[in-house]
């Protein structure tokens, strides 16, 4: 039994002696639970340091990051960690211990502020210590730095907090250090697998597309993505889009769909468009509708956003389309507090956008955050582009060039990719994600608005596509 005078001791005692006075008062039955964190590393660094009777233990939940079986791995060739490789709860881990050692602080949340030194937790029978827990942020790390001691890679990037991976996040300086944990958890969105039978992912290999697959596989690992990749191929694509979608959907494992306009455009005997930029843009709509036809898919999910263009700023996050694969923009459902009503009739399907609140600059911030691979196409190179109305057009089999149209060479890069037809490249010497970054900071136009031919067709021109089914 500890006294209340031997907690009073206790409180008197630096963190590594109080960890010896524990070791000296109980024998056996002494655990310590790591997170590997940066606390709990100091204080595993005292356990071993000391050659303590402490078992040291952590709960593989299945979801943890590289870096943490990166780390185990060293401190297991140091030292002996007894690591539990099995989704256990914590309550099987301390079923024999009498003392239960946590590297939690006063200073992490509001309701850890008057958590004593040592109590008793009577639902466990034991007592549990927490030696760190008037330690500052600051001491952490000076020990962490004096010692030596190894510590997790993703500190380094950001994740200051780190539990498992989907539901951990880097965070931004000045931000709470908890903040990145269960970051998610003040909407009330429900997942989309949930909410329906066959959903698909529509994917362009464009920057929003692949945000919103990396976005799948935190939040189904360590699964594969539970539904397939879709891509309506117009033909026009960038060769650097193509590239990357396949290297992609092999990289993950993910079931890659492929329909291409060419096919559609044969079947269905469609006319081809003329003139010196002829965009099959709106011809994908044909594919489409086709595809969730042949596969029955009830939900697609797809990276539009409302900062790119006023037609898609009127769209909802849940946005059902009709038996026809039509939009009315009239006839919306309300989306209050966030909850999301998934509900459709035979037939009919739903557009999810779940990053339609995001900005240009939110999902570039993210990718820097979350290290996200992108094609090349995105950031500064050297390409041979015409001018023509004050855009600069890559040059291609795809585009009539006539003796007006003098070709160049230009240091460019896109802000948004679509086909090499309707897609207008800016100039740019932005080679890194954070040059990119600082160049959007700057921008005072979207990026449709800057880049996209298709979208100035008419006043309207991305309104009519999607009210006939375009995405």
């Amino acid at each position: 039994m500890i006294s209340k005078e031997d907690a009073d001791s206790l409180k008197q005692l630096s963190a590594e002696e109080g960890l010896k006075w524990i070791s000296a008062k109980f024998s056996e039955g002494i655990v310590f639970s790591t997170s590997l964190g940066q606390e709990d590393q100091v204080i595993t660094d005292m356990i071993f340091k000391n050659q303590l009777p402490i078992k040291v233990f952590t709960l593989d939940t299945g979801r943890l990051f590289y870096e943490h079986y990166e780390l185990l791995s060293q401190n297991n060739s140091r030292k002996e960690c007894c690591f539990i490789r099995k989704v256990k709860p914590l309550n099987r881990a301390l079923e024999n211990a009498t003392v239960w050692i946590t590297g939690l602080r006063s200073e992490q949340s509001e309701n850890r502020e008057h958590m004593p030194i040592i109590e008793w937790d009577d639902e466990r029978k034991l007592y549990k210590y927490n030696p760190l827990i008037h330690w500052n942020y600051q001491e952490v790390l000076d020990y962490l730095e004096k010692n030596k001691v190894q510590e997790l890679s993703l500190h380094k990037k950001g994740f200051i907090s780190v539990g498992c991976q989907p539901c951990t996040r880097a965070i931004d300086p000045g931000e709470n250090p908890r903040s990145g944990r269960w970051w998610w958890e003040n909407s009330h969105k429900e997942c989309v697998a949930a909410q329906f039978e066959k959903p698909a992912l529509l994917f362009s290999g464009g920057k929003d597309s692949i945000t919103l697959v990396h976005l799948a596989k935190k939040a189904f690992a360590p699964m594969k993505i539970p539904f397939p990749l879709v891509h309506i191929d117009t033909g026009h694509n960038f060769p650097e889009a193509l590239q990357f979608r396949d290297y992609l959907a092999e990289h993950i494992g993910a079931e890659l769909i492929v329909r291409k306009v060419e096919d559609t455009i044969k079947t269905k005997k469609l006319t081809e468009p003329k003139g010196k930029f002829a965009s099959r843009n709106w011809l994908q709509t044909h594919t489409l509708l086709d595809t969730i036809e042949e596969f029955q898919f009830d939900a697609c999910i797809g990276g539009a956003r409302r900062d790119e263009e006023k037609a898609r700023a009127k769209e909802r996050f849940f946005s059902v389309r009709d038996e026809f694969g039509q939009w009315d923009p009239k006839l919306q459902r309300p989306e209050l507090w966030n909850i999301y009503n998934g509900r459709i009739n035979k037939g009919e399907n739903v557009r999810v956008f779940p990053i339609s609140n995001w900005t240009e600059l939110d999902v570039w911030n993210y990718i820097r955050k979350e290290n996200i691979q992108l094609p090349s196409i995105y950031f500064a190179h050297d390409r041979e582009v015409i001018e023509y109305d004050g855009q600069l057009i890559a040059a291609s089999d795809f585009i009539q060039i006539d003796e007006n149209d003098k070709m160049i060479t230009k240091k460019v890069r896109y802000r948004t990719v679509g086909d090499m037809t309707c897609t207008a490249a800016v100039e740019s010497d932005a080679e890194s994600l954070e040059s990119v970054i600082n160049e959007i900071i700057a921008s005072k136009i979207s990026e449709r608005g800057e880049t996209r031919i298709d979208d100035k067709v008419t006043e309207a021109a991305m309104e009519d596509r999607k009210k006939g089914g375009y995405f």
